[in-house]
């Protein structure tokens, strides 16, 4: 043998480690995907989940000083586990890169088809995938450098424009500004712990929806304001708290009310919607003189 060929350069290997992380994909999908799931927690998941991700790296370059092999995870868990889990880790990862190739042509074929809709052309989504997976099969068959920075520009670009794009909505300042509780209708809450009600209004409103992990006295409070009730303030009224011990408990707590609060999202996604509609200057201005009979009251809580 007379050696091997070197055809990459370090830029060309940066695109190609680059395009397997598929960093589009991820900023496009992953935090919307991880937002249905986790709700107002989405933040602290993906805290977890870049540590997560640095060990892994870590135990990557590690295993990469170790043994020079460009096998990846055939090599290193059939040197650590032996030459079963090798086979079975090298035909995994192989299946997990085909997968995702045709996974990433219909997510360009549905994206395409959405924006062809939009300007009145109405195309189904397969054929845009099946040029997609062409342009994947060309590009494969063709010169490595040509395919790698190929690569790199369209990754580049991607990102640059998805970059822009979150600059212009931090920057946006149209009818409701940046907020610490994302996905929820800016609406005054009444906890169960603070709060006053007419047992007939109660009885009414069909009480505390019991399909609530957390978060119900929430939901009948807002149930209550898009039935026209309003909430009204008394802060001479003494309430005593008392709160979580121990950080386990504090974990729990935290955990419950985040899934609390993605029941909340899923049942007034439509109101959500609605809200963001309206201009906060006409948005009605919680008053007791406003107030109907029979109206819930928050003691030492602020109503607007």
């Amino acid at each position: 043998m007379s050696g091997l060929n070197r055809r990459l350069g370090t830029l060309e290997a940066a695109a190609l480690s680059v395009a397997i992380m598929a960093p589009t994909a991820a900023m496009a999908l992953n935090t919307s995907l991880a937002a249905s799931v986790t709700g107002s927690a989405v933040a602290l998941s993906f805290g977890l989940a870049t540590i997560t991700v640095a060990l892994v790296a870590f135990a990557f370059v590690t295993f990469a000083r170790t043994y020079a092999s460009a096998g990846s995870v055939y090599t290193f868990n059939g040197r650590a586990f032996g030459a079963r889990t090798g086979f079975l880790s090298g035909w995994t990862l192989l299946l997990t890169y085909l997968a995702f190739t045709v996974a990433s042509a219909a997510e360009t074929g549905a994206f395409f088809s959405t924006v062809l809709g939009m300007v009145g052309v109405h195309l189904a989504w397969i054929w845009p995938a099946l040029v997609c997976l062409a342009g994947i099969l060309g590009l494969g068959l063709a010169e490595v450098r040509l395919s790698t920075r190929t690569a790199l520009v369209v990754e580049g670009g991607s990102i640059a424009l998805i970059v822009v794009l979150a600059v212009l909505i931090a920057g946006h300042r149209g009818t409701a500004a940046l907020t610490t509780v994302p996905f929820l209708p800016q609406l005054p809450i009444v906890g169960a712990g603070h709060l006053a009600i007419r047992t007939g209004l109660f009885r009414a409103m069909g009480g505390f929806d019991e399909t609530f992990r957390t978060g119900e006295d929430v939901d009948l409070s807002w149930r209550l304001q898009l039935a026209g009730h309003r909430p009204v303030s008394h802060p001479e009224a003494v309430v005593d708290v008392r709160e979580r011990s121990g950080v386990r408990a504090v974990f729990r707590q935290a955990r419950a009310r985040a899934l609390g609060d993605l029941q909340l999202q899923h049942r007034y996604a439509n109101v959500i919607r609605a809200l963001a509609l309206v201009p906060s200057s006409e948005a009605p201005a919680p008053s007791p003189a406003a107030t109907p009979p029979g109206t819930t009251v928050s003691p030492g809580a602020a109503a607007g």
